[in-house]
């Protein structure tokens, strides 16, 4: 009998010292060898060595791989349960520290979360719109001797004479505001977000079109909003091709389009197709491309020159045309007959105080838990002293944080 013919196989050997960690591969090697040794006296050395490849393959498990030193060996596997019994009773016995804690992060999270959907609902004003950066406002300003104002409004004829002096410009509309008598049937109503339009309306912003489509927009006709034509009729659908009387005259229902998000400053339950828009009105431009305003602003001046101003030099006044683009209305100056603003300077204090509300709980909530850590002193010595490892002790702690921060997230939401 070879020494050989006593040893594990060699391959075996090899393949155990590859895949186990070297902090366990002595030990468990030589729990292997003892364990082969006595098969071979037991049951014959062909035998043993069977078993002995068995074992090897056998504990190719994730606590005995290289890299894994930190990993979960079998018995705690079978403590977390009772790490979640031990954190939630430590929790219960420990109920004023535990509701402040929870409590106070709640608080902070709650206020961090509603901030936050309020700046996030302001900055999303009016860029729903797949060309909402290729869309400009013309406004205009005028100073005179005796006042300077800046208005919201402009000359409707600013849209046709872009559009004709330069190629970028691909469309134009005008949009006027007021309050119209609507009557359908017996019903009647005095309707102040039934806009009318020109008909390029729907070149311009290209809402969606639940019913009918935006080629139909023509004059004496209308578009409502999907809640609009609810409010007239019974069913959405029963809506197209019917008429509307729009003070006195009547217009076809040519489209449905889905009602407008909440974040929009150009809020309408309809819009009234005209031939021509021929008083002060609300502009906008659509550009082929996006452009910037610096770069056109010149050309702008140019057709204002060319157009408007001669005359205001009757009233020795004088004026220019100014653009913004769409998504930078609702943040703009105010100006007259404007629709109402918000302040981006006002956001970031937002943002700010919401990131100290944060902050501070998460301080607070830090305090707590380190107040109440102390004081399981002993706790901390008897486990040592029986010989818990650290990161199974860590894991512990950071499970009954984990427990307060999801409870408070819960209750925030």
């Amino acid at each position: 009998m070879t020494k050989n013919n006593n040893q594990p196989p060699a391959w075996a050997d090899r393949l155990l010292e590859w895949y186990c960690d070297p902090l366990l591969v002595e030990d468990l090697q030589g729990d292997l060898y003892e364990r082969f040794s006595k098969r071979v006296n037991k049951s014959g050395r062909f035998k043993a060595k069977i078993l002995y490849i068995w074992d090897v393959l056998r504990f190719i498990k994730p606590y005995t791989l290289k890299g894994n030193q930190n990993s979960l060996n079998p018995s705690t596997v079978f403590m977390w349960s009772n790490y979640f019994k031990t954190s939630y009773r430590s929790l219960a016995k420990e109920k004023v520290n535990s509701s402040v804690s929870i409590l106070g992060l709640a608080l902070g999270l709650s206020a961090f979360i509603l901030i936050s959907l309020y700046v996030n609902d302001e900055l999303k004003y009016d860029t729903y719109l797949l060309n909402a950066q290729r869309i400009y406002r013309i406004t205009m300003s005028f100073e005179s001797e005796t006042s300077s104002e800046h208005s919201a409004w402009s000359e409707p004829s600013v849209g046709p004479l872009l559009k004709a002096q330069y190629p970028e410009v691909e469309s134009y509309t005008a949009l006027v505001n007021e309050t119209n008598i609507i009557s359908s049937g017996e019903l009647t109503f005095n309707e102040e977000l039934f806009f009318l339009a020109d008909t390029n309306y729907f070149k311009v912003f290209p809402y969606y079109f639940t019913h009918g489509k935006p080629s139909s927009f023509s004059a004496k006709t209308i578009v409502l909003t999907t809640s609009t034509a609810k409010k007239y009729f019974e069913d959405v659908s029963d809506a197209m091709n019917q008429t509307l009387s729009v003070n006195g005259r009547e217009h076809t229902i040519v489209g449905i389009i889905r009602d407008l998000p909440a974040h929009t400053d150009l809020k309408f339950d309809a819009i009234i197709g005209m031939d021509k828009i021929t008083e002060w009105t609300f502009n906008y431009v659509l550009f082929k491309n996006e452009i910037a305003p610096e770069d056109f602003q010149p050309k702008l001046d140019k057709t204002f020159a060319e157009s408007v101003q001669i005359e205001f030099d009757d009233y020795n006044t004088k004026g220019q045309y100014h653009m913004e683009a769409l998504p930078d209305v609702h943040f703009g100056s105010a100006k007259l007959f404007d629709t109402a603003k918000s302040s981006k300077a006002n956001l970031y204090l937002f943002t700010v105080v919401a990131l100290l509300i944060l902050i501070i709980a998460s301080i607070n909530h830090l305090n707590l838990s380190l107040a109440s850590i102390s004081k399981k002193q002993t706790e901390v010595g008897i486990r040592k002293a029986i010989g818990s490892q650290y990161h199974l002790f860590r894991a512990q702690f950071l499970l009954r944080s984990l427990i307060l921060c999801f409870v408070s997230l819960f209750l925030a939401v």
